[in-house]
């Protein structure tokens, strides 16, 4: 579905008809939403390149494990000698900034589409009604 929905955007653009739109606001709209959603594809990209590094960096320091209960916990973990080991200290601070990264790139997309589909909706709504008249 997705490959179908981008190859039907890569045709409007190729044959000139998102540049013919009367609707100049809603076909810079669909441009918009496109290169948005192309930036958050390379974003995520990105992060599966860069999170595999930190997590070797990570997992050679740490040993992950369970308690009682089944949540997960680090065994034998010194948090006082962590700090004082610098790679291990940047993989967490990495692991910590592409979470807040990731949580800002998703919701920005998110709402991005939300806004697209009420105005999307309100354009189709107002066609329909121009032309039942």
């Amino acid at each position: 579905m997705r490959w179908s929905i981008t190859r039907t955007y890569e045709e409007m653009v190729s044959s000139g008809a998102l540049a013919s739109m009367a609707n100049r606001q809603l076909s810079g709209d669909i441009a918009n939403l496109f290169g948005t959603l192309a930036n958050y594809k390379a974003f995520v990209q990105g992060v599966r390149i860069s999170l595999p590094v930190v997590d070797q960096t990570l997992w050679k320091y740490l040993d992950l494990s369970y308690d009682d209960t089944g949540r997960p916990v680090l065994r034998d973990f010194d948090f006082e000698t962590a700090c004082r080991n610098r790679e291990l200290r940047n993989a967490a601070w990495e692991i910590q900034d592409l979470m807040r990264d990731w949580e800002v790139a998703t919701t920005q997309a998110a709402n991005q589409l939300d806004e697209f589909a009420g105005r999307l909706d309100r354009h189709v709504a107002a066609r329909i009604g121009d032309s039942a008249q």
